[in-house]
């Protein structure tokens, strides 16, 4: 994502340090956020992830 506002830096950090991620999966959603085109496409993966998180205990690769 080309948007580095410190408003989404806030919230990606908030999100990637939340105890519940493993350091791989804090990597794919940082992983996710940098290729996502914007905030909508980003929240979009990250709380269908989170679903499949919590059925398969994996997070899907963010494709495009």
């Amino acid at each position: 994502m080309n948007d580095a506002s410190p408003e989404n830096s806030r919230a990606l950090e908030k999100i990637i340090n939340h105890s519940s991620f493993s350091e791989e999966q804090k990597s794919e959603i940082q992983r996710a956020f940098c290729v996502a085109k914007d905030w909508d496409e980003f929240l979009e993966w990250f709380i269908e992830s989170k679903v499949i998180l919590e059925n398969t205990g994996a997070l899907p690769q963010f494709r495009k």
